[in-house]
């Protein structure tokens, strides 16, 4: 066990991190990976890369997982290891910021690599010298980072990122579809995504005519798609309308909304979850508005590699990582 992640939900992601924060985000992470299906071949567990001395461990890894189950080191430099799929950054501070950033860049070429800054405003650096005693901070690279370099503001949003870069493809390009069943809720995500340089567009005439074949004529058909609350029909009509979506060549990802009744019917989640198992050419990610006692069916929609997340805000920029790895390879 990892902070409650099980080696058999091997989601193989580096992460560096301080290791007084080991702890907080290996409890974390159980949030995110715990209902991830098994895959068909075995990958290493998730890895908490200590210390923030990225260069140092660029050539010679090493690992240490929280709760005092194992050491080793890596056999690659983490931007060749094929068991690395993402690289997540947590750092505070760079002793070396040119070999850092040459690292960086290289790593950057071949796999995602997402990065959180913190102590970069001046009390932020106040805060972090009293705990590190290193005067370099991350705010003087802050214009020199890597074009390609995922950021995200806090360590969860670390989180939220790689899941969704571990579980789905990449997009193809920026343009995104939203399915829900309230139309507040679309236009909440709309905004989100738009302020995240997402595109949201409107669909052709084609496409339209689609949807309009399994919606009632009261729904819109826009972009957002607004179902309307006809509940007792969703498990039909969300595979329908994600198969529409994506075979329209018109979005490069969809992003999913599963709120209020709609978060207690286990036949939607068994059909989003139909819907994902089978290769499909773009990416889906699924806000998840419901109370606790309906987790049970926000993890049959995550035992289908589907990422679920609690906020909107969270479920946006998880998205956006899809499209702003989309130069590298699936």
């Amino acid at each position: 066990m990892l902070g409650g992640l099980t080696v058999s939900l091997a989601v193989s992601l580096a992460v560096s991190l301080p290791a007084s924060l080991a702890a907080t985000l290996a409890a974390a992470a159980d949030n995110h990976f715990a209902f991830r299906h098994k895959r068909r071949r075995p990958l290493k567990p998730l890895a908490f890369l200590r210390r923030s001395r990225f260069p140092k461990y660029v050539s010679r890894a090493r690992i240490q997982r929280h709760e005092g189950v194992v050491r080793r080191h890596h056999e690659h430099p983490v931007a060749e290891d094929p068991d690395t799929r993402v690289v997540g950054l947590f750092l505070e501070s760079i002793r070396n910021p040119a070999a850092f950033l040459h690292a960086l860049e290289k790593t950057a070429t071949s796999k995602p690599v997402i990065l959180t800054p913190v102590g970069v405003t001046s009390a932020g650096r106040r805060a972090s010298l009293a705990h590190l005693g290193i005067s370099e901070g991350m705010a003087q690279l802050e214009h020199e980072l890597p074009k390609n370099i995922i950021r995200a503001d806090t360590g969860l949003d670390l989180l939220h990122c790689a899941k969704a870069l571990m579980w789905q493809r990449r997009a193809r390009g920026h343009r995104v579809a939203i399915l829900t069943g309230t139309g507040g809720i679309g236009a909440e995500i709309t905004d989100l995504a738009l302020g995240s340089g997402m595109e949201v567009p409107g669909f052709s005439a084609r496409l339209i005519e689609r949807l309009r074949e399994h919606l009632p004529y009261y729904a819109s058909v826009q972009n957002p798609v607004d179902c309307t609350p006809i509940w007792w029909d969703y498990h039909k009509i969300y595979p329908l309308v994600l198969d529409a979506l994506s075979e329209s060549g018109e979005v490069d990802l969809v992003i999913v909304s599963v709120t209020d009744v709609a978060a207690t019917l286990p036949e939607l989640a068994a059909a989003i979850a139909g819907w994902a198992h089978h290769a499909r050419p773009i990416p889906i990610v699924v806000y998840w508005g419901a109370r606790h006692r309906d987790f049970e069916n926000m993890k049959i929609i995550e035992r289908a590699a589907v990422p679920c997340y609690r906020s909107t805000r969270e479920t946006v920029r998880a998205a956006a990582a899809l499209f702003e790895s989309s130069d590298l390879a699936n």
